[in-house]
């Protein structure tokens, strides 16, 4: 039986200028925007009217953004207090309006309407006595779409920047659907798409995207990884543009590496063998790909297949640790223990307690399975190594109760003496009482 070692599968990293095996960040900016219009308060402009103390006086001219004056603007005055409607009036030719606000005082909301103009409301503080200055100006109702889909973006890219992926992707969409030219939304969908899976969906926003920006990197950035993840590889290519196809391969196998890699940690170990293959067949030369082809099929007790990686491995990075450390495992299972063994010594040189820890628990397995002279082969060579491995003694000392009753002793007191708080010492110390 082989045990199920912890593969060693940790994400790689590439210098390529397009870098699809790190997770890429979309900047996603805020965008400015005008809330249907603007209105400014000219506090030079307000008059006393001694006549009227008890009467507050709003007065103005509305034109649309270039300054032309429009005329049939409805103008409503709302107490922000009481919610009530407290004047209104509608712009004369020259987009004039005049409301007086008997008893006011305080906030107050200014609405203005108009057809083939976005709706927009603006603050001002009346007093009693005062006149009030404004100049308005609209957004075209064209205009307020827009800016509607700029506020949608808004609130998306925040979610986005929350990781809130599901709120963000329902607003990227809506700000789509209310303008479709707003190109950062179309990106912000791709790049969800893409984190969440969804890579036939990511083609089409970033596609979207890049004919609207083409000279974009992030765009070309996130349309290069959706490609690729898609299998799309000759386009992915093609976004690259100059960059060497040897260097490309590199850097994709790269991306497909660290997905197989990901798969593995997640026990997907059938996804993973795929992507490791995969990135071992773009890049020949890419050591812990092969690595990672060997640590699946020996889990998978595919011995042969395992081996071979494993040298495929270590013949192109001598001191590649998990290549060794699936080597020794495979010929250990094969019974060839002194080739094994010799392994293990160029795997000690390199990662000392990595090395102590697999060879104490391959050996505690051969215990466990009865397998009592291999045990002590490989207990014995920890003890070597490190001495002061208290379980290594417990163990050796384990598997010589039945037949050397002064070893057993010795590696059974060893261990009292190294670990005396080691929750098995109890049972150490009534096997050495029954002795």
């Amino acid at each position: 039986m082989l045990e199920r070692f912890p593969m060693n599968t940790a994400r790689l990293h590439s210098g390529l200028r397009l870098r699809p095996s790190t997770p890429w960040r979309v900047l996603l900016p805020t965008l400015l925007m005008l809330l249907g219009g603007l209105l400014t308060q000219d506090p030079a402009m307000a008059k006393k009217d001694k006549k009227k103390d008890t009467v507050a006086k709003i007065s103005g001219v509305v034109s649309d953004m270039e300054g032309k004056k429009q005329r049939d603007i409805q103008v409503e005055v709302v107490s922000l207090e009481g919610g009530e409607t407290v004047g209104q009036d509608t712009t004369t030719k020259k987009g004039e309006f005049e409301i007086e606000v008997d008893g006011a005082g305080g906030k107050y909301a200014v609405k203005f309407s108009g057809e083939g103009f976005a709706d927009f409301t603006g603050e001002v503080e009346l007093i009693a006595g005062e006149e009030q200055s404004l100049d308005v100006k609209l957004l075209s109702a064209e205009e307020g779409v827009k800016n509607q889909a700029i506020a949608l973006y808004n609130a998306a890219a925040e979610a986005h920047r929350a990781k809130d992926l599901d709120a963000a992707l329902a607003k990227f969409q809506e700000a789509v659907a209310l303008d479709p030219s707003l190109a950062p939304s179309h990106l912000g969908i791709a790049d969800i798409h893409l984190q969440q899976g969804n890579v036939e969906a990511a083609i089409v926003a970033a596609e979207r995207f890049v004919e609207m920006k083409p000279d974009d990197e992030q765009g070309k950035k996130v349309l290069f990884e959706a490609y690729r993840r898609g299998g799309q590889l000759d386009k992915a290519k093609a976004i690259a543009g100059d960059v060497d196809e040897a260097a490309l391969n590199q850097d994709m196998a790269i991306g497909i590496y660290n997905e197989g890699a990901l798969a593995s940690q997640q026990g997907d170990y059938e996804t993973a063998l795929a992507k490791f293959q995969e990135a071992a067949e773009l890049n020949p030369d890419m050591a812990q790909a092969h690595a990672g082809v060997a640590s699946i099929l020996y889990n998978q007790e595919n011995l042969d297949g395992a081996v071979a990686a494993a040298e495929k491995a270590l013949a192109i990075e001598p001191d590649n640790r998990q290549g060794m450390r699936i080597k020794y495992l495979v010929l250990d299972a094969k019974g060839q223990v002194a080739e094994a063994l010799k392994v293990w010594d160029s795997y000690q040189a390199l990662d000392a307690d990595g090395a102590i820890d697999l060879l104490y628990r391959r050996a505690d397995m051969d215990f466990q399975a009865g397998d009592t002279a291999r045990a002590q082969t490989a207990l014995k060579k920890v003890i070597e190594v490190k001495p002061d491995f208290a379980r290594a003694h417990y163990t050796l000392g384990l598997t010589y109760t039945a037949t050397d009753t002064a070893k057993a002793k010795e590696h059974l007191q060893k261990f009292i003496e190294l670990a005396p708080d080691d929750p098995e010492v109890p049972a150490a110390k009534e096997i050495l009482a029954y002795f």
